[in-house]
């Protein structure tokens, strides 16, 4: 069965697994990070929920112009410099000390995730065609949640409050695992460039599109 749920493309492949990689990095962290912040950075329960909250608006205003440089940029040249940036904003949580860095720290996550799962999502589309993309996008999202769920077990049976080099160890790892796609994507040049204007297209038809297409659907 999971055989016939594989793309028929390589590349797409690939993609899937530099998902998975991820996906148990973010598993590493995700149950936890409350808990980082407060029994171990020794940040009040409001302050750490209001640094988590913070991300979570961030990430929120910024997808919508993350949409707009996948559509005008290419999803390649979106996604590989916020791959990094994730990777280095999970790494320096290992060094948060402070709310303040913890907010500058959230933010720097924040402008990375804005454009990860929307770009990623661009490119596995593109190197799928209609017949198996339903399946192929299933198999995504149910790896991602392996990788999330296998992560969580990992990290559970390490992770101590009264060691804190053990958060910093699953942090470290959580970056690894997002420079892990960044390498994929870099061995494959021709996948999630921007796509080309089809021949004769009017300037008419290069701007039909938008969000207003989208809310009018």
């Amino acid at each position: 069965m999971l055989r016939r749920a594989l793309p028929a493309r390589p590349e797409a492949r690939r993609i899937l697994l530099g998902t998975l990689f991820s996906a148990v990095g973010r598993g590493l962290t995700l149950p936890f990070l409350f808990i980082y912040l407060t029994d171990v950075r020794g940040l009040t329960d409001t302050r750490a929920g209001l640094v988590i909250g913070w991300f979570g608006a961030v990430t929120l205003a910024l997808s919508p112009l993350a949409g707009t440089f996948i559509d005008r940029f290419g999803a390649r040249r979106v996604v590989l410099p916020c791959l990094v940036i994730e990777a280095i904003g999970v790494g320096s949580l290992a060094l948060v000390d402070s709310t303040a860095s913890a907010f500058g720290v959230m933010t720097l996550i924040a402008v990375g995730s804005s454009a990860i799962w929307a770009g990623q999502n661009t490119i596995l589309a593109s190197l799928t065609d209609d017949g198996e993309r339903q399946r192929v996008f299933g198999l995504n999202f149910a790896l991602l949640n392996l990788g999330i769920g296998t992560g969580g077990l990992i990290s559970g049976a390490v992770v101590d409050v009264a060691r804190p080099v053990t958060f910093e160890v699953i942090y470290l790892l959580d970056a690894v695992s997002y420079l892990t796609p960044a390498l994929i994507l870099l061995t494959l040049p021709h996948v999630g460039r921007r796509p080309v204007a089809a021949t004769g297209a009017t300037a008419a038809d290069r701007r039909t599109g938008g969000y207003l297409t989208v809310l009018r659907d």
